[in-house]
């Protein structure tokens, strides 16, 4: 009957003991570039995204829907309707319907 061998690992010759596998400046430099990596990607100069939020007003708004060649844009009967008594009013000074300039 064959006898169980118990078998024991050998000892690392790379890391004897406890002592430790980083050197002490190895453990510093590298605990100072993860602190710089963290600084920096929470640092809004290396944000990848600006932030945009908050309200917006335009400079000149637009005062007449026109497509990108500058012609009238081809409405239905119903739109071309309620744009033109929007204009009405905006010509009359009444920004009452346009939402965005409240």
């Amino acid at each position: 009957m064959p006898r169980a061998v118990a078998i024991r690992p050998e000892p690392d010759d790379e890391f004897p003991g406890d002592q430790a596998a980083v050197s002490s400046p190895a453990r510093l430099l590298i605990l100072v570039l993860g602190a710089a990596c963290s600084w920096a990607s929470m640092s809004p100069v290396f944000a990848a995204v600006p932030d945009l939020s908050g309200t917006w007003e335009a400079i000149a708004p637009p005062s007449a829907l026109r497509t990108n060649t500058g012609a009238a844009p081809p409405l239905l009967p119903a739109a071309q309707a309620i744009y033109e008594t929007h204009r009405k009013a905006l010509a009359a000074g009444d920004r009452d319907f346009d939402t965005t300039t409240r």
